[in-house]
């Protein structure tokens, strides 16, 4: 009799706390009860439908809005207007550069805990971690300097694809190509080269070097196992070299005056048009041409001032100048460089049939420097 009267006294236990619970719904709105059951404020009823559509929660009988819905479930679309469609982002954001680490899982626990920090060091391999330190090394390289942001994402672009570039042959075949101590940095140093080559941005190898402390040589070596390792990707094919054009116009905008852009981007359209120095970087030519238009237009700017804004040296210049300035009165004639250029594509024509040509528009100009005859080597005499 004492277990039925326990029973009895629970049930009406029960009863009073449902009724409390019924008061306090009709006074603050609807709350949940223990068995979480929504009921609803006008007419009592536990037919609650969950809008998700509208974000409410409404009565199945009386229709009225007794409360709002909170999606804590994942967002699939990127911004797509609900549509369904579009990139999907659940999860963590994926990096292109390291799909395995994207694939990773975050704790969420304070910076000192052990278990993150071992958590964290599993996650990525070890061919990941190494390329995002590169990747890393290229963006804070290409912001202390202030080079553009399109050049560095190039420059990672250029040096993710290298790094995954294997041994064609040899012992070392099937596997990656590895690159220590400054030949690395001369490798990377080359990617932010090509970077600014495929942006037209104005960065020469000598400015570059010095991002990293390094010889403007040694940036020549590493240019030479780049173009070797990449020597089979499109980028590499498509990408046009640097014109003086460039260059000349970078100088004029912060050195002198607008008018004299059009005649000194004549002059460098001229060389590059006669191929009058091949041998040449860019920026050299574009030196020169400068150097030339000063002298011809009498400016006052000194060859300081050219030799420190293109990166070049003295000699450099000195040289290239030599080169050009025979030519003076070609460079600064468009129609007349227009018909050499004209006699210098027909390879038929010999060194004398050109200067008779040129002496018949009044231009002494020796074409070509002759050349010195070397004797054979003992291995080429025929015995």
């Amino acid at each position: 009799m004492s277990n039925d009267s326990d029973v009895l006294t629970a049930w009406e236990i029960l009863t009073e706390l449902q009724k409390e619970d019924n008061e306090k719904n009709e006074v603050q709105g609807p709350v949940k009860t223990k068995s979480t059951v929504f009921i609803c404020v006008g007419c009592k009823s536990s037919n609650m439908i969950d809008d998700y559509s509208s974000g409410y929660k409404v009565c199945g009988d009386c229709g009225e809005i007794s409360d709002n819905i909170y999606d804590r479930g994942p967002e699939w679309s990127q911004f797509d207007e609900g549509k369904g469609c579009g990139s999907m982002r659940c999860g963590g954001p994926t990096n292109p550069y390291l799909p395995i680490a994207s694939l990773g899982t975050t704790i969420m626990a304070c910076a000192t805990s052990k278990i993150k920090k071992l958590h964290n060091w599993g996650q990525m391999p070890y061919d990941e971690r190494a390329l995002k330190e590169v990747l890393d090394m290229i963006e804070d390289v290409c912001k202390k300097n202030n080079v553009v942001k399109a050049v560095s994402d190039c420059a990672q672009v250029l040096f993710a694809k290298l790094y995954k570039i294997k041994h064609p042959d040899g012992k070392n075949k099937g596997k990656k190509i590895i690159f220590r101590g400054k030949n690395r940095l001369s490798i990377i140093a080359i990617c932010i080269y090509y970077g600014a080559v495929i942006q037209k941005q104005t960065h020469t190898t000598k400015t570059i070097a010095k991002y990293f402390n390094l010889k403007e040589s040694k940036l020549s070596d590493g240019r030479k196992d780049f173009l070797e390792y990449m020597k089979n990707d499109n980028i590499i094919k498509n990408i046009i070299p640097p014109d003086p054009t460039y260059f000349i116009k970078n100088f004029c905008n912060k050195k002198l005056p607008k008018e004299y852009i059009p005649i000194a981007v004549e002059l460098a359209d001229n060389v590059t048009k006669l191929d009058l120095a091949s041998n040449h970087q860019p920026n050299s030519i574009a030196a020169a041409c400068i150097y030339l238009l000063v002298k011809h237009c009498n400016i006052t700017f000194s060859k300081k001032d050219i030799i420190s804004h293109f990166g070049i040296s003295e000699p450099t210049l000195n040289k290239t100048v030599n080169k050009l300035e025979k030519w003076d009165k070609v460079l600064f004639d468009s129609a007349i460089a227009d018909k050499l250029a004209v006699i210098f594509n027909k390879t038929e024509d010999t060194d004398n049939d050109i200067n008779l040509q040129l002496a018949q528009l009044n231009i002494n100009v020796i074409t070509k420097e002759p050349k010195v005859k070397r004797p054979k080597s003992r291995k080429q005499i025929d015995v």
